[in-house]
């Protein structure tokens, strides 16, 4: 498996509510959001080589000139880690600013 990096999901089991009522999943949610973004276009990952294969893959990704970690953040589908960059940060901040994604939704968990 491959995480963005820099970017933190919400857990597999999260619940979000929408405002009619209807509680889906919040990775159901995050992953037609990135499905309708990245269409037919090529996802690119930057992988190094390891000898622990078994571990999940920290990787820069992009689709075109877009960082993906970046749009992913900036559209409230992901947070941002701590340890990320400026460019995450911000973009978590004009998200939730914005009431984008994840941040738009009645209830939706950290």
């Amino acid at each position: 498996p491959v995480t963005l990096a820099g970017t933190r999901g919400v857990h597999p089991d999260a619940v979000c509510t929408l405002e009619d009522g209807r509680t889906p999943l919040c990775t159901v949610l995050a992953r037609t959001a990135v499905r309708r973004f990245v269409g037919q276009r090529r996802v690119d990952c930057l992988l190094t080589v390891r000898d622990d294969s078994s571990l999940d893959h920290d990787a820069p990704c992009s689709v075109g000139e877009t960082d993906l970690a970046t749009w992913i953040v900036s559209q409230g589908w992901a947070y941002a880690r701590e340890d990320a960059g400026a460019d995450l940060l911000d973009g978590q901040a004009d998200a939730q600013r914005n009431n984008l994604g994840l941040w738009g939704l009645v209830e939706a968990p950290q």
